[in-house]
């Protein structure tokens, strides 16, 4: 069984994929920091929902 990682190191071997992969990685990285933050902090999913009012 293929993992996502699988998939995506199969389609970086085509050079438009991986130009606009590569476009992504400013927001994939704030997003992860976000993620992260979330998690440091203990805040939950569903906290962070009524807190921020985005869901």
């Amino acid at each position: 069984m293929n993992t996502l990682n699988d998939f995506i190191n199969e389609q970086l071997q085509n050079p438009v994929f991986k130009e606009r992969y590569d476009a992504l990685e400013p927001e994939i990285s704030a997003i992860q920091t976000m993620i992260d933050a979330r998690k440091e902090s203990k805040v939950t999913q569903t906290k962070q929902e009524d807190v921020t009012g985005i869901s």
